[in-house]
């Protein structure tokens, strides 16, 4: 292939994108305009030579972000470039561990990773002087979460941190409730942000789905279980897309969407669940930023933290949720899983953000401003604690001394599974304040692992999840029954 030849670029397995290549300037065209013109770079030859030849690799498996990603690390290591330097052959380890640590690159966790993807290539490819040891080197550092953004999350930033607990009441109870005449677009945004804040997908991810993403398996007895078909984003992307348990309330939802017949002939038209209603005559297009800000402002959403209109995103949504895991005690591995991260490293922000030296801060804070924060690890267990028993009482199940554990508040007959779906959200169970609920999660933990045991590391069931958010909702109960006789004391 000529250099100078278009090609296309692959955003995931059914949707390609073409890269249009005029000299040094390429462009794509997806949700909005990618572009580099290399000849911007005071850099060798060589080195651009070779930039272009990772980047058209890069592209022949990933999307067009790439191209935003090789401008940015390109843009800064032309800052630094000094122009003794031929190639990268005239550059010791010290250089690069100055590079690395230097103002424009320090902290930038996508301009670190962008430079040891392509220095890994030159010496793949033995181009640009790129040296094998020098690669192993660079290879071992730490690209560190970007200082602004874990600095944000940490600081719990009021427009970009988590949201506060009163905050995502605010937001949740928008999103279950329809205003007065709301239009399409309207429908589209608030069933959108609700699908963010059940899966803690990434919008890219949300967007990417098919118009056959919501599944529904209809269960022998009880209720039908909905799920959503989500694919995979960066490099997971060629993974098979998973299926996300979601509520009843958000598929009915989405359904109801889906009946508009505008929305319904699109979705047949581009195969994407979400369309939006500004369609462009290749895609469905539209800004999710600003719909969602227009949404808060019609319905008046105004933060308590902040008396200002709540600040939303679809990260925003996601961060919050991350860091709603952490404080329930859910281990790094499970929040890497559920966010889909490739490496740990990209969860350990919101581990840090509870562990840090401002957790014990915020706990003041929370007293002082009306326990905004106290909600926080309110997820999944949705009963309540009480020192008495029911007559209907629910055991721990294939125990040696089946243990009493609460009992059930429902005066009809109950189709669900007792223990499991007892914690796992239902409003009716009475956990025992006097059980020993360390039981019940020692049970969970055995279950947990048998499980993991038997399934492989990315394909994993919809027990695993379950196994997982009771586990959580177990440990949710044991901290409030240790609240409730600390405060009676």
């Amino acid at each position: 292939m000529s250099e100078d030849q278009n090609f296309s670029c692959k955003v995931n397995k059914i949707t390609h994108v073409t890269v249009k290549v005029n000299g040094d300037r390429w462009e794509a065209d997806w949700k909005f305009k990618h572009h580099i013109d290399f000849g911007k770079f005071e850099l060798p030859i060589v080195v651009i030579t070779s930039a272009k030849e990772y980047l058209r690799k890069r592209l022949s498996s990933v999307g067009p972000n790439s191209i935003d990603s090789a401008k940015n690390m390109l843009g800064r290591l032309s800052l630094l470039w000094n122009k003794g330097w031929l190639d990268f052959s005239n550059m010791k380890l010290v250089d690069w561990m100055r590079l690395w640590n230097s103002e424009p690159i320090a902290g930038r966790r996508v301009a670190r990773l962008e430079i040891k993807k392509f220095y890994k290539f030159c010496s793949d490819h033995s181009i640009a002087g790129a040296d094998d040891f020098v690669a192993v080197e660079i290879s071992s550092w730490i690209a560190d979460i970007d200082d602004g953004h874990y600095r944000d999350l940490l600081s719990w930033h009021e427009e970009r941190g988590a949201m506060t607990t009163t905050e995502q009441e605010i937001f949740r109870k928008n999103l279950h409730s329809v205003a007065e005449n709301e239009t399409v677009r309207e429908h589209f945004i608030r069933v959108f942000l609700w699908v963010c804040f059940e899966t803690l997908k990434r919008p890219t991810q949300i967007s990417g789905m098919s118009a056959d993403a919501l599944v529904k398996i209809q269960a022998q007895e009880g209720d039908a279980q909905y799920f959503l078909r989500i694919p995979k984003a960066k490099r997971q992307q060629g993974r098979k897309a998973e299926l996300w348990p979601i509520t009843n309330s958000l598929a009915s939802e989405i359904i109801g969407y889906s009946a508009y017949l505008e929305v319904s002939s699109a979705q047949k038209q581009f195969n994407s669940l979400f369309v939006g209603d500004g369609l462009h005559k290749n895609r469905p297009i539209y800004n999710i930023s600003a719909y969602t800000q227009r949404w808060v402002v019609s319905r008046n959403i105004v933060s308590p933290r902040t008396r200002k209109h709540l600040v939303i995103t679809p990260y925003r949504v996601r961060h919050t949720g991350a860091t709603t895991l952490a404080m329930h005690g859910v281990s790094l591995r499970e929040i890497q899983y559920i966010l889909e991260h490739d490496s740990p490293s990209s969860s350990q922000v919101y581990i840090d953000v509870i562990g840090s030296e401002l957790a014990p801060l915020l706990g003041k804070i929370d007293r002082k401003t009306g326990y905004i924060f106290s909600g926080l690890n309110e997820e999944f267990f949705k009963g309540s604690v009480r020192g008495y028993l029911l007559d209907k009482k629910i055991l721990i199940p294939v125990v040696d001394v089946p243990a009493v554990v609460g009992s059930c508040g429902f005066n009809g007959r109950c189709d669900k599974h007792p223990f499991f779906q007892c914690y796992n959200g239902c409003k009716y169970f009475i956990a025992w304040k006097d059980a020993d609920h360390s039981q019940s999660l020692a049970y969970i933990e055995n279950e947990l692992a048998r499980w993991e045991a038997a399934e492989g590391l990315h394909e994993r069931s919809k027990a695993i999840k379950d196994f997982e958010r009771i586990k959580v909702a177990i440990t949710d109960v044991i901290h409030r029954v240790a609240s409730d006789y600390a405060r009676h004391d």
